[in-house]
């Protein structure tokens, strides 16, 4: 047996029990964090890695049963699809590229959660090309496409392209936690129905609707983004959280969201519409919207062509109680806020094309 695969495989089989025990002990604080039920099925048993080498002329690669698995190799025309209901599978990807046609790429189709693991220095990509046109599920559109709880983590690379489709989908959570991340896409970048976390990873998205997208929450504590996309660099239904990490956003609107918090984090936004803006987006009208920032650096540049917009602005309340923001209104008739409940300054440093402010004045408060 390879010493490298032989390495991999005694590595992965700890790197799973640490965290299978780590995540029972932690169970109690993250339910009080997120606020959110973890699932408490009993994890599934680990094995022996079972080691996948993809070659041509399969048209699909079924993983049933739980555990860890390790894939490489190169395969066009294909696809892997998870179908094991109520088990957890930990795939190590050590160089894979893999290509499917009018579907997705890595299909998550049943299970309690997949984690894919970027295995250290290796170099992995993921595409699908042409229109989404599975005969199976027309739901499918992404060249990663998960229907359960799906994590990326690691210390290796992982390139997405899906020109038709979405790049990463999960029906459910999408983590990121690691990993140096390159996503290419016609549609979203990065979506999540429920919610979206992420605390690791540097990624680069370049897409052709949101950049990241939730119909519930996106929690953000670290990693470093470069987003670039056509609508909304951020957008969640419900809320948007920030405690960290470094956003480099260019997008028509930067982040849209109900509720927005920005307690830490670096985060430059250039807009051709708002830069950030809080109002009703989903279907959930007992949210009041609201812009809150309590700490962080922030810079936004509003270019000088475009529809007029606001810097930030929010159809409720704008707290402002710490941190650094500069904004760069661009051409005359752009405000810097824009609120129509309380605009409330307490701490922090505000700069407005160079000149320091000391208040937010009443008189900008308006509804676009």
């Amino acid at each position: 047996m390879d010493k490298r695969i032989k390495f991999i495989r005694i590595q992965l089989i700890l790197r799973c029990a640490f965290l299978s025990v780590f995540c029972l002990c932690l169970d109690g604080f993250l339910v009080r964090s997120f606020g959110s039920t973890l699932d408490e099925t009993e994890p599934t048993e680990l094995t022996e890695p079972t080691e996948i080498v993809l070659e041509e002329g399969i048209s699909q690669k079924a993983l049933t049963e739980g555990g860890s698995y390790i894939l490489s190799g190169r395969a066009e025309g294909e696809r892997i699809v998870v179908d094991a209901p109520g088990q957890e599978l930990f795939l190590l990807l050590n160089g894979i590229d893999l290509t499917a046609d009018h579907t997705a790429a890595v299909y998550v189709k049943d299970a309690s959660s997949v984690t894919l693991e970027l295995a250290e220095g290796s170099e992995n990509r993921i595409r699908s090309k042409g229109k989404f046109e599975d005969p199976e599920d027309d739901g499918i559109d992404a060249a990663v496409f998960a229907r359960d709880t799906l994590i990326i983590k690691g210390d290796g690379a992982l390139t997405v392209k899906s020109g038709k489709g979405h790049g990463i989908v999960s029906k459910d959570v999408l983590k990121i936690l690691g990993g140096a991340l390159s996503i290419s896409s016609g549609k979203d970048g990065i979506q999540a129905r429920d919610r979206a976390e992420i605390s690791g990873g540097t990624v680069l998205i370049d897409a052709g609707d949101e950049g990241i997208k939730s119909d519930g929450e996106i929690l953000i504590s670290g990693g470093v983004f470069l987003i670039r996309a056509e609508e909304d660099g951020v957008r969640a239904d419900e809320k948007v959280l920030f405690d960290g990490g470094e956003f480099s956003i260019e997008a028509y609107e930067g982040i849209e969201t109900t509720i927005l918090s920005i307690e830490d984090g670096r985060i430059m936004i250039r807009a051709e519409s708002d830069g950030m803006n809080a109002g009703h987006k989903g279907k959930d009208r007992s949210l009041e919207p609201s812009v809150q920032i309590g700490g962080g650096d922030i810079l936004i540049r509003m270019p000088e062509t475009g529809a007029d917009a606001d810097a930030i602005d929010s159809n409720g309340d704008l707290i402002i109680r710490g941190g650094t923001i500069a904004i760069e209104t661009g051409r005359k008739g752009r405000q810097a806020f824009d609120y129509l409940g309380r605009g409330i300054f307490e701490g922090g440093t505000i700069r407005v094309n160079g000149e320091e402010i000391y208040e937010l004045s009443p008189d900008r408060a308006r509804e676009d």
